[in-house]
């Protein structure tokens, strides 16, 4: 797991286990601010820094080993014993999103649920990808339009 992945794994473990509605209330109990929080969400390496996750962290009883929170090294939870039944459930979940995306097959079969997490990351990124390159396209669609438009008012200036 990269560090945002990290991050959202204890994000949805707090939000479950503290009964947090929204971002804001995430924020209001690490010292942050909702913008703050939605972009660590979202991966911004500006604001997903060591200092943010200590801060979150804190916040919420350093329930997590902060080595794994910050580098990935170790368990995620600072008492073995925590979270347990989160992770399984996890698990459950990855396994299920990454049947879905192979149409059904049992994409545990090799034993390696690692692989099939980062094959779902590839995924998402290019899908974030490929969601940019649609928003681009879009954009030049408009500004083409907006010139099209310019070039008929001017034909029709230059021929009156």
């Amino acid at each position: 797991m990269n560090k945002k992945d990290r991050f959202l794994f204890a994000y949805g473990y707090v939000v479950e286990k503290y009964l947090i509605k929204n971002q804001t209330e995430v924020a209001e109990k690490m010292g942050s601010t909702q913008q703050n929080v939605s972009a660590a969400r979202k991966g911004n390496i500006k604001v997903l820094t060591d200092s943010f996750l200590k801060r979150f962290n804190n916040a919420f009883d350093n329930t997590f080993n902060i080595d794994w929170l910050l580098y990935g090294e170790g368990e995620p939870f600072a008492n073995s014993d925590d979270g347990r039944e989160y992770i399984e459930e996890y698990k459950k979940k990855q396994t299920s999103m990454l049947q879905i995306i192979n149409g059904g097959s049992n994409v545990t079969q090799n034993g390696d649920i690692n692989e099939n997490v980062s094959l779902l990351e590839t995924l998402m990124e290019q899908q974030k990808l490929l969601a940019n390159a649609l928003d681009d396209l879009r954009r030049s669609q408009e500004q083409n339009r907006e010139l099209q438009q310019k070039l008929f008012e001017l034909m029709e200036k230059v021929i009156i």
